[in-house]
């Protein structure tokens, strides 16, 4: 990785700053971020700024190269009479995750126009309001397709391995299917024949789904522009209140590969990807807010509290839709001396209020009380 910074000062009320990332990486090759920001000094407590870069996120390890499986005694036997038990050997594979292909990197390009103010300092009013605009394209997103022939494993045996089976939502025959089966090949089993012969399909008339597999694709692609501010207010040199506010929207969602997504093994029942779609758009918080204020009625007493506020919004991947929500937290602190040690002891509220759900509702954040101390020389 090679990183590097320039600052140009122009004039007295003009300065420009560039800078550029180049790495290189195992996984996606090269990739190059530059950074430019103009500021301009309109008076000493007013300055404008503007700004345009690119990041990028290369895959992580498991999105390059999932290969997520699990090997399962069903208690499938061909030469046992009636009902066989469960004998200790694999019988099925439930291949959950196997990456195709080579994910490439996420990028997003940001812009923004942002104002930096102090407009009292007799009143310690001072803060920024910013208008921005970010394009995401490549995001990754996953999707279904058949499995492919694991020759890697050793479990090819047709004996010990009759079929492949998918852990999400798969199909996977009772024992007497599975005896029946073995009598007459077919796309579920391995022919005695041949160690890794495995023929993968979808039988629409009888709406099983063959062996499957869960992947990573670069098939998204979104705008998101909103405008943030914040401002802080230090009525007194005990007191301060600080709140920041942002408004964002989504818009030119695009599937850049939907027939990835809209396919007998992903989309089933007909309308997966308009879900998709829907998820997606509802996934950026349109209002965030949080209040903070500080007292300190002493020098060794300070008393916090913060408010915090976000809007609906519904978490992708295992995540579900949650409803708007608000939470109070508390703070109280004493700071004392001991001989040569200082400390500080505290107690916390976090949400104070009604209970609400974290990433998806069954995940219930109530009300908690800490105290603590310490210490230090």
């Amino acid at each position: 990785r090679l990183f590097g910074n320039v600052e140009w000062r122009l004039e007295e009320a003009l300065t420009v700053n560039l800078g550029a990332m180049l790495e290189d990486h195992d996984l996606t090759g090269t990739a190059f971020s530059p950074r430019f920001a103009l500021n301009w000094h309109l008076h000493p407590r007013h300055t404008l700024r503007f700004a345009a870069s690119r990041s990028v996120r290369v895959p992580s390890l498991f999105e390059a190269g999932a290969d997520a499986y699990n090997t399962v005694d069903i208690g499938y036997s061909p030469s046992a009479p009636g009902y066989p038990a469960l004998d200790g050997q694999p019988d099925a594979i439930f291949q959950e995750w196997r990456t195709q292909g080579s994910p490439d990197n996420e990028t997003v390009d940001n812009f923004e126009l942002g104002w930096l103010f102090d407009l009292s300092p007799e009143l310690g009013l001072r803060g920024d309001v910013k208008l921005f605009y970010e394009q995401y394209d490549d995001l990754l997103f996953e999707y279904q397709y058949p499995m492919p022939l694991r020759d890697d494993l050793a479990l090819c045996d047709p004996v010990q391995n009759p079929l492949v089976a998918k852990g999400i939502d798969g199909y996977i025959p009772d024992i007497a299917d599975m005896l029946e089966r073995d009598r007459a090949p077919d796309p579920w089993t391995k022919e005695s024949g041949d160690a890794c012969n495995l023929h993968t399909g979808f039988n629409n008339q009888e709406g099983l789904l063959g062996p499957v597999s869960l992947s990573f694709a670069n098939q998204v692609a979104l705008d998101i522009y909103g405008i943030e501010t914040s401002l802080e207010w230090r009525p007194s040199h005990r007191m301060r209140v600080i709140g920041s506010y942002s408004l964002a929207k989504l818009r030119n969602l695009e599937m850049l590969r939907p027939a990835l997504l809209d396919n007998d093994f992903t989309n089933r029942d007909g309308n997966w990807l308009d879900r998709v779609r829907d998820d997606l758009q509802k996934s950026v918080p349109s209002h965030v807010l949080s209040v903070l204020a500080i007292y300190r009625p002493r020098d060794d007493l300070t008393l916090s509290a913060a408010l915090y506020h976000v809007g609906d919004v519904t978490h992708l991947e295992d995540g579900g839709s949650i409803d708007s929500w608000n939470r109070l937290d508390l703070r109280a602190a004493k700071r004392f001396e001991a001989g040569a040690w200082r400390g500080e002891v505290y107690a916390v509220v976090q949400n104070a209020g009604r209970d609400y759900p974290d990433f998806e509702n069954k995940n219930v954040f109530d009300t908690r009380l800490f105290a603590g101390i310490r210490l230090y020389q």
